[in-house]
C-alpha cells in the first residue's frame, strides 16, 4: 500500500500537491531532491530513501504536536492548580524573630508580613519539571519564553497577546511555532 501511494505522489507534478502534510514535506529541499531524484531513477533504493525521510518528517511532526500538547496539559495543569489554591499561599518569611514573637504578625508592634513575601509560581520554567523540558526551555530567547508563558500559563490567545505586544497575530503564531520547534529539536537532538 505504501508503494502505491509512493508511485501515486511519483506521479503528481510537486506544485500540484493539496495535502498539506506533504506540501509540508515537500518545502523542505532536501526531500523535495530525493523526490526528483526518485521520479528520475525510480528504483527500490531511491523510494526507500524517499520512504524513510518521510516517516523522519512524520514522526517529527508527531513530536512536535506530543510536545505542543505536553506544554499545554502542564500549563492547563498548573492554572488549575493554581486557581484552587488561590488562597492558599505559602509564606517565605525573611525575619525569622516572627516566630519568637508572643505578638500577633498583623498587631501593632508585630512583625508584618507583606504581599512580597508570597510565593507564586508565574512562569512556565517554574511548572516544568521534567528535567529535559526544562533545559530545552532555557534555550528560548526571552522573547519566545515570555510569549509561552503567554499563551501556556495565562492562557492568552494569539490574539490577545498580539495587542499586549502591539504586534500581528500573525507575529505571535509564528513565534509560538518556531519556539515550539525550537524546543522539539533542542529536546530530539539535545542541543545540537
Amino acid at each position: 500500500m505504501a508503494e502505491n501511494s509512493l508511485i501515486h505522489l511519483l506521479d503528481f507534478e510537486p506544485e500540484n500537491v493539496t495535502d498539506p502534510l506533504m506540501r509540508g514535506f515537500l518545502n523542505i529541499d532536501s526531500n523535495y531532491n530525493l523526490l526528483m531524484k526518485a521520479r528520475e531513477l525510480p528504483c527500490e533504493e531511491n523510494t526507500d530513501e524517499l520512504n524513510q525521510a518521510f516517516k523522519r518528517y512524520y514522526t517529527e511532526l508527531q513530536l512536535i504536536n506530543y510536545i505542543s500538547h505536553l506544554i499545554n496539559h502542564y500549563s492547563r495543569d498548573f492554572y488549575r492548580k493554581k486557581n484552587r489554591e488561590k488562597y492558599f499561599y505559602v509564606f517565605a518569611f525573611e525575619d525569622e524573630s516572627l516566630f519568637d514573637s508572643k505578638v500577633p504578625p498583623n498587631q501593632p508592634g508585630g512583625n508584618t508580613v507583606g504581599e512580597e513575601s508570597l510565593i507564586e509560581i508565574s512562569s512556565l520554567l517554574e511548572a516544568i519539571q521534567d528535567k529535559t523540558i526544562y533545559e530545552a526551555l532555557i534555550r528560548l530567547t526571552d522573547r519566545q519564553l515570555f510569549i509561552l508563558n503567554l499563551h501556556f500559563v495565562y492562557q492568552l490567545s494569539h490574539t490577545e497577546i498580539a495587542e499586549k505586544l502591539n504586534v500581528s497575530q500573525q507575529s505571535v503564531s509564528k513565534t509560538i511555532k518556531k519556539s515550539l520547534n525550537k524546543l522539539r529539536n533542542s529536546i530530539v537532538y539535545g542541543g545540537k
